[in-house]
């Protein structure tokens, strides 16, 4: 008994009003041959209309013109033409006679749509004999078929959970919802399977268990929890989008506190900031790895020659030349000028690692810090922020240090400031203003060392901590990994692009947490190469697609703009 699957129709434009008659009935078949073509390409079908002239479509010798346009068109399809009485055609012959109205169609035309394109039916015969090509299930087949008393006690008890039906095997699956038989898929249809159950729009790239669910209840093949894992590990647009594991890679390396003051200092930039009565925008920020004392200026536009000015008065010409500076990859602190007086100072110059600023954390803290400060002192305008920059600066290096337990000024210069206040208040005369120099040194540099003691045990804490969240993972040379980048694209949603580009190939290892990786398809030109150094928690493993099977999805990159892109060649 016939019953309607889907209904459709459309108003003819200005141009299809002038057809004939049986110009506009064959341009129905034509149009909605195309736009059904889903359930209808790959098996036989009819088309039946009330325009008895059309009856002849199929058979039309040497046609030209507008019909044989039409007619290449319908090459494609396996399909013939009946007629039925207009009396018996109620069913299609509804929606001619109450059309909608134009506007309504087309705004309705404007909408975009998705269609899901189902497989073509496997005939019985190639299902079976496909089947019979399978080592594990011929044998089950031969085994149900013949009868066999022979056959081990094995393969006798795996042939229980078979049966077949019409010729084709099946395997018996027991459910809450009752008994159920899975299709025995050979393994020329797994990749397809596959595809059409996590690829699909309708199966929306899910995870391992929903993916593995939705198989596993239509279908059987041995191993089929590894092929569904490794299959969804080497699906190229879950890994570009969805992180591999909850938890981050990487355990906290934290950089020792040095063994005196000023012999690691940490350098950024904070800003912009509105600009200044006195045409400042940005500050510049040093701090001491061991005090925790801070060096502050405000800059014009922060360029390197201003970073370098900062370098030379604030820091070599107070307090002597440092052995490390630490900073980010901004172009100011990697630019030639600067890097030409480090090493005329022999200052060895850590930058960060793209895209992780946890290594100058310090400084990055003081930031904060900075800012809530700022945000208490300045005026309505916020142009006077430079003018309290030296101020608040100052507050931060006489205040005690939760870590340290001592203020920075104390640690670096020997003795707590005089502050305002204390010039109102008598006090008694300090009986260490007497204290022989060579105590007097002994006691800073015991401060200083507690200092440092103490620093040691709170990073360890803060380790233990960090530890618990992240887990150790490695990379050899040559290894591929995918690179998370936070990609910024005009126009496109940020929660929508992909979260990793790739794939890179690892070059060599930096550290115990830092590689420096190159595109896997770099180009031939050496000079046109580019390598990165990047931390761990930024790569996570490529799983390569299988050499064989269904189109899988395109490697985007960061030009790209961060879009997943799949395959759109339609399934056959």
């Amino acid at each position: 008994m016939e019953h309607a699957v889907a209904f459709g129709s459309r108003t003819l434009t200005k141009p299809e009003h002038n057809y004939s008659t049986t110009e506009k009935e064959c341009l129905a078949i034509v149009w909605a041959v195309t736009k059904f073509r889903p359930y209808l390409y790959g098996r036989h079908c009819s088309v039946i209309t009330d325009h008895h002239a059309l009856c002849w479509l199929t058979s039309m010798k040497n046609p030209s013109g507008r019909f044989g346009r039409w007619i290449l068109r319908l090459q494609e399809y396996d399909f013939d033409v009946k007629y039925k009485s207009d009396r018996k055609h109620l069913d299609a012959d509804a929606l001619s006679r109450c059309p909608l109205p134009s506007p309504a169609i087309l705004e309705l035309d404007q909408t975009p749509t998705a269609v899901c394109c189902v497989l073509s039916p496997v005939q019985h015969p190639s299902l079976r004999r496909e089947q019979l090509h399978d080592p594990f299930f011929s044998t089950i087949i031969h085994y149900l078929e013949d009868g066999s008393s022979t056959a081990d006690r094995k393969l006798a008890r795996q042939a229980q959970h078979f049966l077949i039906c019409d010729g084709i095997l099946y395997r018996r699956n027991y459910n809450p919802d009752g008994p159920r038989q899975l299709l025995a898929a050979p393994g020329a249809y797994r990749a397809a399977i596959l595809q059409s159950l996590h690829d699909d729009p309708t199966a929306g790239h899910l995870g391992f268990f929903k993916t593995y669910e939705r198989i596993r209840n239509r279908y059987f093949w041995p191993r089929l929890y590894s092929s569904v894992r490794k299959y969804i590990n080497s699906c190229l647009v879950c890994q570009q989008r969805k992180p591999s594991i909850p938890s981050k890679a990487g355990p906290l390396q934290p950089l020792p506190p040095p063994r005196h003051p000023f012999e690691r200092v940490g350098i950024d930039l904070f800003g912009p900031l509105t600009e200044s009565s006195s045409g400042k925008r940005w500050i510049v920020i040093a701090i001491d790895h061991l005090t925790r004392y801070v060096e502050s200026a405000a800059l014009p536009s922060g360029t390197s020659e201003e970073i370098a000015k900062f370098f030379i008065h604030n820091i070599l010409l107070r307090h002597g030349s440092p052995r490390f500076l630490v900073s980010d990859r901004g172009r100011s602190f990697l630019a030639k000028l600067l890097q030409d007086i480090l090493h005329a100072c022999s200052v060895t110059h850590t930058p960060t690692s793209a895209y992780h600023p946890q290594t100058n954390g310090l400084t990055e803290r003081f930031n904060h810090t900075l800012a809530d400060m700022l945000s208490l002192y300045v005026s309505t305008d916020h142009t006077n922020w430079d003018s309290v920059l030296p101020y608040i600066t100052f507050a931060y290096n006489t205040a005690t240090q939760s870590t340290t337990q001592f203020s920075p000024f104390r640690l670096v210069f020997g003795r707590e400031p005089t502050c305002n206040i204390d010039t109102i208040f008598p006090y008694p005369c300090h009986t260490e203003d007497n204290i022989p120099l060579a105590e007097a040194t002994s006691r800073i540099e015991e401060c200083r060392q507690l200092a440092r003691t103490r620093t040691f045990d709170a990073q360890a804490a803060s380790k233990l901590r960090y530890d618990e969240q992240h887990h150790a993972t490695s990379y050899a040379a040559g290894d591929l990994v995918w690179l998370w980048v936070p990609i910024r694209t005009p126009g496109l949603s940020d929660k929508l692009l992909c979260r990793y580009v790739g794939p890179y190939t690892i070059l060599h290892r930096t550290g115990p947490v830092n590689y420096v990786v190159e595109p896997s398809d770099p180009p031939t030109d050496r000079r046109k190469r580019s390598t990165e150094t990047v931390h761990v928690s930024r790569l996570k493993p490529y799983g390569a697609p299988p050499d064989s099977g269904p189109p899988r999805a395109r490697v985007a990159s960061s030009s790209d703009g961060g879009r997943c892109e799949t395959d759109s060649s339609p399934s056959s």
